[in-house]
């Protein structure tokens, strides 16, 4: 599972509860848990990162 995936159901949120807090949609959250990275913008990886309260690096180790 990746880093995205864990820390999401670690807070115990479902997609849609990551995508209401951050204001990042449901298929960029899935498109990125599925480890796909182009096209995704350094903003929206950091909207994910402060919904889930952790550091941009600890998801996004490329980043």
């Amino acid at each position: 599972m990746n880093l995205l995936k864990e820390k999401r159901k670690e807070k115990r949120f479902r997609l849609v509860d990551l995508a209401e807090k951050s204001g990042v949609s449901i298929t960029w959250i899935w498109t990125l848990e599925q480890g796909y990275k182009r096209g995704v913008s350094r903003e929206i990886k950091k909207k994910i990162a402060k919904a889930l309260d952790s550091p941009l690096e600890d998801l996004f180790p490329e980043a």
